[in-house]
């Protein structure tokens, strides 16, 4: 992850323009234009900017609106919440819970980029940082034997037993879930991980209209700063959630939601909040994680919208979408077509396919196109400084070699190597990765008809004149 962050800020401040990683991409890799192109038109035009329209909806609902509508239901003995959390749960409440949440996202997303910057991101930050403070305080201030105690007193009515807790392990075990080699375990998670680590570089695709873009040392300490924040948090969490349930419990549980469901009867998803929720019947602090919890993935949700939707105009400027799709608003400069296409395709369309599909195998495509989109950013980093010298001599990265080795190789050699072991670990690992072939087959699909689209839209703009090949060895005007 480190190289990673080293890599797209070397990347990013060498060409600070709009639409960011589909510019380093598209121009380091020109010579196999196909495969850069079609990866962004794949994973970041209809992954991220369409389906995660879908995906981070469909999370906050099952991360935080669930879990809040149920437990406070149960603490206020309100039948109405816990009706609205079972209707929610289902493929219904999910197409409906997506409709609202990306509408919302795509509006706020549709203001000025120094609105969101400024006002919403600060805001929903202090929100989510108080949530995290009151999770480690419950947590700091509780025990196993507390935890066992509260869960057994929620779960008895679905479980139908006395000792819930050591019945789900148990019945874990006797359904197949084993021990494993920790490292085993630990590589094949990998890419999740990863996957909740990537947003602290999420920004170059803004670098057309933030300041000090071409700033190396500052986007360094963002981006890496920003990893090692979110990691020191995850961790420290997830310390606190083995100390307090167990990792045996923790392991089981997960594996009867998600990979054992017909065994696995509660009504709400086994996150954090939901486990961490039992510990309080205070109806305030459980609004509070919920919320949090809300803000906390409203801000991946928002961010794609407005980083997706810069990508979506350089793509338009280079005439390889639709300009039209490109069009900027003159009263919010953002561009508000790309943002109705992403509600429009993302919510509308492919949200009843993730809603009918199932949460956990749209979600297991979406890691896997992820896998790809960073080697490609691997490969670009390796060739920029010799397939584009002119650019790489020009910018603060070409001060930067061990051993004369430009620096900005060698991370997208280790960023490239490591996204080839993320992609064997996602299939050699059982239980880890693609476990619905339908979703291996829309990642498939969607590269592959990106590909064709692309090398349609060469054939089409050289009969008009304009030749991508050229066009992909210069940089966008600021």
């Amino acid at each position: 992850m480190i190289f990673k962050d080293f890599l797209y800020a070397q990347m990013g401040t060498s060409m600070p323009r709009s639409g960011g990683e589909y510019v380093f991409q598209a121009r380091s890799l020109s010579f196999m234009s196909f495969w850069p192109l079609g990866n962004q038109i794949s994973y970041n035009v209809l992954w991220q900017g369409c389906i995660y329209q879908s995906l981070t909806a469909t999370a906050i609902g099952t991360f935080a609106i669930i879990p809040l509508l149920y437990s406070v239901g149960l603490v206020t003995n309100n039948a109405a919440m816990l009706g609205a959390a079972v209707w929610l749960g289902t493929p219904v409440g999910t197409y409906v819970t997506i409709l609202v949440i990306a509408g919302i996202s795509i509006m706020i997303a549709a203001f000025s980029i120094k609105f969101y910057m400024e006002k919403f991101q600060r805001s929903i930050f202090v929100v989510g940082m108080v949530q995290i403070a009151v999770i480690f305080w419950l947590l700091i201030t509780s025990d196993q034997p507390t935890f066992i105690a509260d869960f057994n007193a929620f779960a008895k009515p679905f479980f139908n037993q006395p000792d819930s807790y050591h019945y789900i392990i148990s019945q874990a075990q006797a359904l197949g879930l084993g021990p494993e080699p920790f490292w085993i375990a630990t590589i094949g998670l990998m890419a999740f991980i990863a996957f909740g680590l990537i947003w602290s570089h999420w920004i170059i695709h803004n670098f057309g209209e933030v300041k000090k873009a071409g700033d190396l040392k500052l986007y360094s300490w963002v981006f890496i700063g920003g990893t090692l924040f979110c990691a020191a948090i995850t961790l420290l969490l997830a310390e606190e959630l083995i100390r307090v349930c167990g990792m045996p419990f923790l392991t089981a549980i997960g594996y009867l939601a998600f990979m054992q469901p017909q065994a696995y009867p509660l009504p709400v998803q086994p996150f954090h909040t939901f486990l961490v929720g039992m510990l309080t019947n205070s109806v305030p602090i459980l609004i509070i994680i919920n919320v949090g919890m809300i803000c906390w993935c409203i801000q991946p949700a928002t961010n794609i919208d407005v980083g997706m939707s810069r990508l979506v105009l350089a793509l338009a400027f280079d005439r390889i979408l639709p300009a039209k799709l490109g069009d900027v608003s003159d009263r919010f400069h953002t561009p508000i077509n790309a943002l109705l296409f992403f509600y429009v395709v993302g919510a509308v369309i492919m949200g009843a396919l993730v809603a009918f599909l199932g949460f956990a195998a749209a979600f297991t495509g979406a890691v896997l196109a992820q896998i790809f989109s960073y080697a490609t950013s691997g490969l670009a980093g390796v060739f920029f400084p010799y397939i584009r010298k002119d650019v790489f001599n020009a910018s603060p990265s070409a001060k930067w070699k061990i051993g004369g080795i430009p620096f900005v190789a060698i991370c997208g050699l280790v960023t490239f190597i490591g996204q080839v072991l993320l992609f064997w670990a996602f299939f050699a690992v059982p239980g880890v990765g693609i476990t619905d072939p339908r979703a291996l087959g829309v990642v498939f699909a969607l590269i592959i008809g990106s590909i064709i689209y692309y090398e349609g839209v060469k054939v089409y703009r050289k009969r008009q004149g304009m030749d991508l090949n050229m066009l992909l060895t210069t940089i966008p005007p600021e």
